[in-house]
C-alpha cells in the first residue's frame, strides 16, 4: 500500500469516527464480486414498449430470469456488504443507497437500505398493482403453458420487476429520498458504484457543494475522483473490513 493510499485510509477512518450522519452509496462492483450480473443495467432488460406489446418479448425475458435468478436467490453478501452492515453499529450510518437490485444488502440484516433502481426480488402487476415475490412467480411458471406469468388477482400477464426498463423513468420515490438524505449527511462514502450516469453522477457534487466530505472506494476510476475528499483504489471487500477493524481499535459496540 502506497503512502498516499495509507493517508487516504487513515483520513477516512477519522472522518467516519467524527461524522454525525453518514450516507453510503454502493454499486455493482459488490455484486460482481459474488458473481452476479447487473440486472438494473438498461442493456440487460427489454424496451418497455416491446415488453408490453409483444408476448414473445415477455416470454424471452422470463426465460432469462428463470435461468439466472436462482444465482441471486442463493448468493450471499460479500465481505464489503457485511462490513458496511457492521458499521451501522460502530458509527452514525443514516442509510445505504445502492444501485444494485439483487438484495444482497438486505441479506446482511440491514433495514437502512434505499434501492435506487428498485429490485428484481419482487414482481409488480401493471394492471391491478399487486406485488409478488420473484421466487413464487418463477414457481408458477412451471405450470404455465405460455411461459409468461399471470397475476393471481386479475389474470393479467403484464407482470415485471419494478426495475426501470429502457423507455421508463427511474423510480421516483427512491431518487427523491436519496437526494433528501444527501442534503443532511456530512460524510458520503461511495463503494463500488457507477458515477458515470445521472442522477447518481451528481451525488458527490451535491455533498461537496455543502462543504462536506466525500470518499470514493473501488477498483475503477470515476469522473468524480479528482474532486472529492479522498479516493481509495482497491477491492471493496478488502478495504471495507480494514476500515471496520480500525474503527474497532478505538470503539466498543454498545
Amino acid at each position: 500500500m502506497s503512502e498516499q493510499e495509507q493517508d487516504a485510509l487513515s483520513a477516512t477512518v477519522n472522518w467516519v469516527r467524527e461524522a454525525s450522519q453518514i450516507v453510503f452509496l454502493t454499486g455493482v462492483e459488490l455484486s460482481l464480486e459474488v458473481g452476479l450480473p447487473d440486472v438494473s443495467d438498461l442493456s440487460f432488460n427489454p424496451d418497455i414498449g416491446k415488453f408490453k406489446n409483444r408476448p414473445e418479448v415477455r416470454r424471452e425475458y422470463w426465460e432469462k430470469i428463470k435461468d439466472f435468478y436462482p444465482r441471486i436467490s442463493e448468493a450471499r453478501p460479500s465481505p464489503a456488504h457485511e462490513a458496511i452492515y457492521e458499521m451501522e453499529f460502530l458509527c452514525n450510518v443514516d442509510c445505504i443507497l445502492t444501485q444494485a437490485a439483487d438484495g444482497l444488502h438486505n441479506k446482511t440484516g440491514s433495514e437502512k437500505i434505499i434501492e435506487i433502481y428498485s429490485t428484481i426480488n419482487w414482481v409488480h402487476c401493471h394492471e391491478c398493482g399487486n406485488d409478488y415475490h420473484t421466487d413464487g412467480i418463477l414457481l408458477s411458471l412451471e405450470d404455465s403453458k405460455t411461459g409468461i406469468p399471470k397475476c393471481k388477482e386479475c389474470q393479467s400477464d403484464q407482470m415485471k420487476p419494478p426495475l426501470s426498463f429502457p423507455g421508463q423513468p427511474l423510480p421516483h420515490w427512491e431518487i427523491r429520498e436519496s437526494w433528501m438524505r444527501l442534503q443532511h449527511c456530512d460524510l458520503f462514502i461511495v463503494v463500488g458504484a457507477n458515477l458515470e450516469i445521472e442522477p447518481v453522477a451528481s451525488f458527490p457534487f451535491q455533498v461537496m457543494n455543502k462543504g462536506n466530505k466525500v470518499v470514493i472506494i473501488g477498483e475503477r476510476k470515476t469522473p468524480a475522483d479528482d474532486y472529492v475528499s479522498a479516493v481509495i483504489y482497491g477491492n471493496p471487500s478488502q478495504v471495507m473490513p480494514y476500515i471496520v477493524d480500525k474503527l474497532k481499535e478505538t470503539q466498543t459496540i454498545s
